[in-house]
Formats: structure tokens, sequence, C-alpha cells
């Protein structure tokens, strides 16, 4: 009898630190979590985009939504955030059908414990 495991996909997750410092020192405390707080709920939004234009196969939509996701997590700090959202992009040009679900289902998750990980660093979590 075959035995099945469940294999559990985690994402580390290494903010560039300056980018959430920069912002705070421009904009002082208040503000900046604003600011954190919106580009946040930009992320989720445009991840839950991605998603949906990849599902209805609408590639505009989807190239749209991962420059979008590339440019936002350069100025968060998520670095990762955008290589992955690059990598997606670069195999939704090359018509890559295949590499592209799979790349889109880690930016997915990296997505997620992304947008925790900012919102933990900005010291936003309560």
């Amino acid at each position: 009898m075959e035995r099945v495991v469940r294999l559990h996909m985690a994402e580390n997750i290494y903010i560039h630190r300056d980018a959430i410092e920069l912002i705070r020192a421009n904009l002082g405390p208040a503000a900046s979590n604003e600011v954190i707080g919106r580009a946040a709920d930009e992320i989720a939004g445009t991840l839950t985009t991605a998603e949906h234009a990849l599902c209805l196969g609408d590639t505009g939509q989807l190239r749209r939504a991962l420059r979008h996701l590339r440019s936002v997590g350069e100025q968060l700090g998520l670095l990762q955030l955008a290589r992955v959202a690059d990598d997606a992009l670069a195999m939704a040009e090359r018509g890559n059908a295949v590499a592209l679900h799979a790349i889109v289902g880690r930016l997915m998750r990296l997505g997620d414990a992304s947008l925790d990980a900012v919102i933990r660093s900005a010291g936003m979590d309560g």
C-alpha cells in the first residue's frame, strides 16, 4: 500500500528593512503606518487580481498585476516578492503556461507570507 505524504510549503521572508525605515523617517509613525497598510492592501488585492487573471487566461491583466506587484514589492523592501513577480512576468511574456502557473502558485504563497512579515516589521500587528 502506498503512503501519501503531504508536503507543507513554506517561504522564508526577508525584508529589506531600509525601505520600511525610509518610509518611517520621511512620514513619521502614524502616516507611515497608513501608507504601509494601504500598500499591503494593494498587494493583497493585486495578488487576487493576478490569480483571477491567470484563471481566466487574461494575460494583459495578469502582466499589469505582476508589474504592479514587482513595483510595490520593491518599494516596501519585499525583494523576493518583486523577484518572483518578475519571474512570472517573464513566463507570461514567453507564453510558458506550465512555468507561469507554478511561479504564480509560489507568488501566492510568498505574497501571503510577505504581507504578514511587512505588517509585523512595521510594528502594525497590534
